[in-house]
């Protein structure tokens, strides 16, 4: 990214889109099919929620981001976006750290506040040149650990947290 124009780059930002979808028997007249609302102007991607709220209204939006607020950079931070004030809470790990897709996992109790849990995302470290696991909370955005491996993981690599182990038994 050294020798790229970033305003030649495609403007990536999260919007959301609600289709009215028809019932059978009811009749609405003068209602859009689908309506479309850009939630963040912040260059964007792989957004996820809590997967307890999936498909359902929801007021968090976790993601990666660029650092700058308007430009299209690379990714390198997380952010949280609430849909109800429009505030965003950002972490960063610096101009040398670049994210990857994030995961909300939920606190186990699972009774609290819909932003109750951890959201995890592997970041390089161009520094060191190996990736760390970064765990933040996710209600303040703050950082809980880094668990630094001795190696990378490939950028881009996707995930999903599941709570039950399908591994061998050994």
């Amino acid at each position: 990214f050294l020798y790229v124009d970033e305003d030649s780059l495609p403007h990536i930002t999260l919007w959301r889109t609600r289709v009215r979808v028809p019932v059978e028997g009811i009749q609405v007249e003068g209602k859009e099919k689908a309506h479309s609302q850009e939630l963040s102007t912040r260059v964007s991607e792989f957004p996820c929620i809590n997967p307890d709220r999936m498909g359902r209204q929801h007021r968090y939006i976790y993601m990666c981001a660029s650092s700058h607020p308007s430009k299209s950079q690379p990714f390198q931070t997380f952010t949280k976006s609430d849909l109800l004030t429009g505030q965003q809470l950002v972490w960063s790990g610096g101009p040398r750290y670049f994210v990857g897709e994030p995961e909300f996992i939920a606190f186990p109790s699972g009774k609290g506040n819909e932003d109750d849990g951890w959201l995890i995302g592997f970041a390089f470290n161009a520094e060191s040149n190996c990736s760390e696991l970064i765990i933040l909370d996710a209600r303040n955005m703050m950082l809980i650990c880094k668990l630094r491996l001795q190696h990378h993981i490939p950028y881009g690599l996707h995930g999903q947290f599941v709570p039950e182990y399908y591994g061998p038994m050994d």
